[in-house]
C-alpha cells in the first residue's frame, strides 16, 4: 500500500458506502417510505482510516412527481465526512418514495 495514492491502512470503499447507507437508514427518513431504488453514483475523494469518525449529510437534491400521485422520485445528495470535516465519499441516490397527502402525519 506504500505505492498507492493513499498509503497506509484505509477502509474499503464498499465498507464506506455501506456505512453511508446505514447512516441514511438510521435517520428514519426511509423507514416505510422507499418503494424502489433507481440507482446511484458516487466517488471516493479521501480515505477513511482506522480511528476516523464519520458522519453523513443527506440533502434532497431534486424531486420528480412522476410516476403517480402517491409516490415520486427523490434524488438525494449524500456526503460522508470525517472528524476533520473532509469529504470522504460524495454520492447521489435516486429513490422512488411514497408521498404523504397534505395534513397526513408521518408514518400514516
Amino acid at each position: 500500500s506504500r505505492r498507492t495514492p493513499f498509503p497506509g491502512c484505509i477502509a474499503h470503499c464498499l465498507f464506506v458506502q455501506s456505512l453511508a447507507a446505514w447512516l441514511m437508514w438510521q435517520s428514519g427518513l426511509f423507514v416505510g417510505t422507499v418503494v424502489a431504488v433507481q440507482g446511484g453514483s458516487g466517488r471516493f475523494v479521501n480515505p477513511v482510516r482506522p480511528g476516523d469518525t464519520i458522519e453523513a449529510r443527506i440533502v434532497v437534491h431534486a424531486l420528480d412527481p412522476e410516476p403517480a400521485p402517491r409516490r415520486g422520485w427523490v434524488e438525494w445528495a449524500v456526503v460522508v465526512r470525517n472528524q476533520r470535516g473532509e469529504a470522504c465519499y460524495e454520492s447521489s441516490w435516486k429513490l422512488l418514495m411514497h408521498r404523504r397527502r397534505p395534513g397526513e402525519a408521518n408514518g400514516a
